[in-house]
């Protein structure tokens, strides 16, 4: 649902780029949270260990929070040398600006493929989205095992209100399967590593792609985007160049996420400009 969210996640908790930091700078001591906010011009800070709290971490604690002996504050930073607190800066007082919170509309779900903690993943959607919103779930898994799957794993479908699921039985390689959904109404689609090949990360990884390709091609086919500019671009370049541009607009007008196991695979995704990825191998910790 949220395109880029997944490098997020990758680089804060990765090793490259810039990472978590806990470290304890005595010439804190003393000053309200907000303060320390504005004196890392390197840094985000971000949390404080608390020494009087046997040293727990307290994320995004009140503006108000007084550092005291012995407090650690958490960062993302660079490098765990590539920052220090400076002098306080003075920052001129203005209005806040009035925040209207965003109207929630119903969207339209696709999952592609199935896994063991799918159920974990449906009443996380549960939770963010709004009366009326749909989720199609496509696989191969048949509609009687996936009621029980989502039964013994804990979830009552019949209990959903949010969210309606809609089911339906294909394999997601086969192009007259796919092009039985009505591909173009998602709002975003996530294809998922199928436990039914778990074992072999090539094999997953190798559908996730196939499908990928596919669904964007069938999409390229029936979203209404082609303008004369799209007309233009499969005059001026190769055939190739040609459909993988209409791939790339597709793209503009849904969101695809691929679960991916492989770490080199995600410079195929990434490189073609057509999809998101998850690298969810890299986030099981």
């Amino acid at each position: 649902r949220q395109p880029g969210l997944a490098q997020i996640w990758e680089d804060v908790l990765g090793f490259d780029n810039a990472e978590f930091y806990v470290k304890r700078w005595p010439q804190l001591d003393g000053m309200h949270f907000r303060d320390v906010l504005i004196s890392f011009p390197d840094a985000i800070p971000c949390g404080v260990r608390v020494a009087a709290n046997g040293g727990k971490i307290v994320l995004n604690p009140e503006d108000d929070y007084i550092f005291s002996e012995g407090d650690e504050l958490l960062v993302i930073a660079e490098d765990d040398d590539t920052y220090s607190p400076g002098p306080l800066p003075q920052v001129r007082k203005g209005v806040l600006p009035k925040i209207v919170p965003h109207r929630k509309y119903p969207e339209k779900i696709l999952f592609c493929g199935w896994r063991r903690d799918i159920d974990d993943m449906i009443m996380v959607l549960e939770a963010f989205l709004t009366v009326g919103s749909e989720l199609w779930m496509f696989s191969e898994v048949p509609e009687k095992e996936r009621k029980k799957k989502l039964l013994d794993g804990g979830l009552d479908p019949n209990r959903l209100e949010n969210i309606r699921l809609v089911h339906r039985e294909g394999n997601a390689v086969i192009r007259r399967h796919l092009e039985s959904l009505p591909l173009e109404t998602f709002d975003s689609i996530l294809i998922l590593a199928d436990e039914a090949l778990e074992d072999s990360v090539v094999n997953a990884d190798s559908r996730s792609l196939a499908t990928l390709l596919l669904i964007r091609d069938i999409q390229s086919k029936r979203l209404p985007y082609r303008d004369a500019k799209a007309v233009d671009y499969r005059r001026a370049g190769s055939s190739q160049t040609s459909w993988i541009r209409e791939m790339q607009q597709a793209s503009n007008k849904s969101i695809i996420i691929s679960e991916i196991l492989d770490s080199r695979t995600k410079n195929l995704v990434s490189v073609s400009k057509i999809s998101d990825y998850v690298l969810s191998n890299e986030l099981v910790s």
